[in-house]
């Protein structure tokens, strides 16, 4: 027979030693963490000292490209750069510009075809720049364009060059500017930034090409290292940041990466390195230090465990050990032979001498009551886990047989308090199938089972030997019949009822001895609250699942109507909001209001409605008022506040309101329509008449002045009259303007072509501070106008933005765009439909107007101007001019921040005729 080799063991002095070494394990384990946490303290702060680094060196070399900017727009200014100068005198004065700034070592002028004009360092031969990307962007192109690391036409040396097109009045690019920055003068420069010599300072392009690196051993300069790391990464990533691992030179390298350029092919990178190990090296020295002071204390302390342990506790364990051998070998009468001293291996030796003789006297009961512990922990397992009563019956009646060691186990139910039903067992069963019910015949105890007798009395029923037993005279040869000798029932109560019975079957006589007993009796009284749990649990997930589905279908609701709504409790704290009322107020998300005092958020008026009703337990309607956004802007509403009651107490409110914006708007405009159609009418009534007085006295004037010699001084005075009448007709003529008594001739026109035409007169006659830039969408579209009229609008614009520069320095856009004005805006805006637009925006940056100007700025003879600097018919003349066209004008404007005018005209999509208006 082959021996079997036993499984290795580790012995009480292993033992110790074991310990010891866990106890020197916990300070040795905190000196490797502090020394990794040294070290990734020291890795981190190297890695923000090089991206400090990075940023300055970057911050270095962009001078360079603020000061191309600088030069380009000297030459750009410079009188001897313009058209009409000679070759010769244009490549002397940028020859002068080589000594001065020796960084850069060649300026140049390019034609728009790409021909060299003239230039610092001329070349040999005829030289073309058309096929350059720097230069064909720096043709469509407004800024200063940088291009890739190329090889200059003219040098033949690697350089970077630094563009900019010279326009003229129309925009078109006359001629480029460039200038060049030799590579060699820049890694000179980068010399000097003063790295450590196991340090790296590179440049890549946006294609991976190393640009410039310092130092540069391994000769990388000019090569593309794209597939390699770091620049794989750098390029991925963009912007700055800080990486780490294997670098050009095979290393492992802590790396800083910043955007240095901007390029026709690209950002431009720029990132510093230094080796790992030199940062790691002072916290890896450190760790060995302490690692070898730790192990010269642990051998130390070895060698005294080693001799203490053996005389004070491995001999006594040992006697013990061998004592605990012969009793588990079934020697109940072994005993340790240990004095009984008052130290723990005495008091050890005592109860173990005095357990062995306890064991021996009851080792029959003890087996029992293990089973039956073993039954009840595994059973609790079960309940821990059990989510289904169904499973739950089954798998306790299996334990009960697997850990308990009975014959069988069964669980019945009790139903309609007559018949029980059995919905579980394991093991032979004495009675009916499973699923089937068993009656007990009314008042013959003789007639009863387990179960029936300990339902019917409502305790545990016990019957150490079913043969002899005669309780159960009719049942009993039933259960002998299966092998059942002794027998349990346990009713399972809860809170007085009888669910049922778990009922326990053993194959032997006097098995349910008191401790087992109290035990099954704590297992059954765990399975009955098992059983209600799991009911209780069902009825809590089907009533969570309507909660559900009621609440969803609230904020399905609420989340579906446009108007706002909100609840708040009687402290004024937000309990409920839907999203309508999210949007309207300006907040991302409804957890911004919920649980804030809402009130003091967007209505903190001294006399609230909302909270008088509240007090008062009424519901209130308020037709306009204003609720305040999340940005501070007011919004006006119309709402209604209803109570909420909880019995006889007022808990709260819900509001719900509507946004009144539009409403507002639209009663606006048509406030301002109908009192400048009144005006209008008054006004063309009034110069009519006016028109009629001046008639004769221009024409009467005119004949007695021509009757009157040269330098008469009556005539010199009826010049004079003559000149005050034609001022007085220019205003009835402005008169007769706003008030539509004039015809309108509409015809399709090209509103690109217009606005061109009005800036063209306005750049000559404007104020000379004022700037005018022009932001122009080409093919915007025809629409249908009277031309001059238009035209009128936009010099009037103008002209009022100039104004409002109040003779300072300044800038005025004007801006063409084609726009889709929508159903909710055009409702907003009457006249307008929806559909497509132009809108012209003239936009100023001058002095601003407050709220309260501009709800009078179309208001006829309204101005702000000194008495008698102005009419005050120019803004309301525009208006009435856009109204006639069927758009509207739009302002936006504040104190001290310029202001923007927005008319918007509707496209005369498919073309049409002019018509007289």
């Amino acid at each position: 027979m082959q021996s079997v080799k036993p499984p290795f063991m580790i012995g009480l002095r292993g033992r110790l030693v074991l310990l010891l070494l866990a106890v020197f394990a916990v300070p040795c384990g905190m000196v490797v963490w502090q020394s990794i946490d040294e070290r990734n303290r020291n890795i981190s702060a190297a890695l923000e000292n090089l991206r400090d680094d990075a940023r300055l060196v970057v911050s270095r070399q962009q001078v360079l490209a603020v000061k191309a900017e600088m030069i380009l727009t000297d030459l750009l200014l410079h009188p001897k750069m313009r058209p009409g100068v000679s070759v010769e005198e244009c490549s002397r004065e940028l020859l002068a510009y080589l000594p001065q700034h020796p960084e850069f070592v060649q300026f140049a002028k390019v034609r728009p075809d790409g021909d060299l004009e003239c230039a610092a360092v001329l070349p040999k031969d005829r030289v073309n720049f058309a096929d350059r990307k720097w230069f064909r962007q720096a043709l469509q192109s407004t800024e200063t364009v940088v291009s890739e690391v190329l090889t200059g036409k003219v040098l033949g040396k690697p350089i970077i060059v630094f563009a900019k097109a010279l326009r003229d009045e129309a925009g078109q690019a006359s001629a480029i500017f460039f200038v060049s920055i030799d590579l060699a003068w820049l890694r000179r420069e980068l010399a000097k930034t003063g790295l450590s010599t196991d340090s790296r300072l590179v440049i890549i392009d946006g294609m991976g090409t190393v640009v410039v690196r310092y130092p540069d051993p391994e000769g990388w300069s000019g090569k593309n290292a794209a597939h390699m790391f770091p620049v794989n990464q750098i390029l991925a990533r963009r912007g700055e940041g800080v990486i780490e691992g294997i670098g050009l030179d095979g290393l492992n390298r802590l790396f800083a990466y910043s955007p240095l350029l901007d390029t026709v092919a690209g950002p431009m990178y720029l990132f510093l390195s230094m080796p790992r190990k030199t940062v790691t090296s002072d916290a890896r020295r450190r760790l060995l230090i302490s690692l070898v002071i730790g192990m010269a204390a642990l051998a130390v302390s070895l060698g005294g465990v080693l001799w203490g342990g053996d005389r004070f506790v491995v001999r006594p364990l040992s006697a013990l050990s061998r004592t605990a051998a012969r009793i588990g070998a079934g020697n109940l009468s072994a005993r340790s032979g240990l004095p009984y001293t008052g130290g723990e291996f005495g008091q050890l030796a005592r109860i173990m001498d005095e357990t062995a003789a306890a064991v021996q006297a009851s080792v029959g009961d003890l087996d029992n009551a293990r089973r039956a512990l073993a039954t009840l922990g595994a059973s609790n397992r079960i309940l821990l886990r059990m989510t289904r009563e169904d499973i739950l019956g089954q798998d306790i009646c299996r334990v009960a047989l697997e850990k308990g060691g009975f014959h069988s186990a069964f669980l019945c139910y009790l139903e309609d308090g007559s018949r029980i039903r059995t919905v579980a067992h394991a093991g032979p069963c004495p009675f009916t199938t499973e699923g089937a019910f068993i009656r007990w015949n009314g008042d013959d105890a003789s007639a009863l089972s387990l179960p029936c007798l300990a339902l019917r009395e409502g305790k545990v029923v016990v019957s150490q030997d079913i043969a002899a037993d005669d309780r159960f005279v009719s049942w009993r040869d039933t259960a002998i019949e299966h092998g059942c000798r002794s027998g349990a029932s346990y009713p399972l109560l809860r809170e007085g009822t009888a669910l049922g019975a778990l009922t326990i079957i053993a194959a032997e006589p006097g098995r349910f001895t008191p401790g087992v007993t109290d035990m099954l009796q704590e297992l059954a009284d765990d399975v009955a609250f098992g059983i209600v749990t799991i009911r209780n649990r069902e009825l809590h997930r089907q009533a969570e699942g309507k909660v559900r589905e009621s609440k969803e279908r609230i904020r399905l609701i609420l989340d579906s109507t446009v108007e706002g709504l909100f609840s708040m409790n009687a402290a004024g704290v937000c309990t409920l909001v839907n999203r309508a009322a999210v949007s309207l107020l300006g907040y991302a998300e409804p957890s911004s209001l919920i649980g804030k005092n809402i009130h003091e958020l967007i209505h903190n008026s001294g006399e609230c409605p909302i909270l008088s009703a509240m007090k008062a337990g009424k519901t209130v309607e308020v037709e306009e008022d204003a609720f305040r956004r999340a940005d501070g802007t007011s919004l006006p509403v119309s709402y209604r506040s209803s109570v909420i009651r909880d019995e006889d107490r007022i808990t709260g409110v819900v509001v719900s309101f509507i946004d009144l914006t539009e409403k507002l708007e639209i009663k606006r405009r048509r406030q301002i329509t109908e009192r400048m159609e009144t005006m209008g009418n008054l006004a063309g009534g009034v110069a009519h008449d006016i028109n009629n007085m001046l008639l004769p006295i221009i024409t009467l004037s005119q004949m007695v002045m021509d009757d009157l010699p040269a330098g008469c001084r009556n005539r010199v005075r009826l010049e004079k009259v003559l000149q005050a009448a034609a001022r007085a007709k220019d205003v009835v003529s402005r008169i007769l303007a706003f008030s539509r008594q004039e015809e309108t001739r509409k015809v399709l026109t090209d509103i690109n072509v217009l606005v061109e035409e009005a800036i063209s007169i306005l750049r000559n006659t404007i104020l000379s501070t004022a700037a005018i830039e022009q932001k122009l969408t080409a093919g915007v579209g025809m629409i249908m106008a009277d031309a001059t009229r238009i035209m009128e609008v936009i010099i009037n614009l103008v002209v009022n933005a100039s104004h409002a520069l109040e003779g300072k320095v300044g800038t005025i856009t004007v801006a063409l765009s084609r726009v889709e004005v929508d159903a909710g805006f055009a409702a907003a805006n009457p006249p307008l439909n929806a559909g497509p637009h132009a809108m012209i925006a003239v936009t100023d940056t001058g002095c601003g107007m407050s709220k309260e100007i501009m709800e009078k700025i179309f208001t006829p003879f309204f101005t702000t101007k000194p008495k008698g600097e102005g009419t005050g018919m120019g803004l309301s003349l525009v208006f009435t001019i856009v109204a006639k066209h069927g758009g509207v004008v739009t302002v936006r404007s504040a104190p001290d921040a310029g202001s923007t005018f927005a008319v918007y005209l509707p496209l005369a999509e498919n073309g049409g005729r002019g018509d007289a208006a």
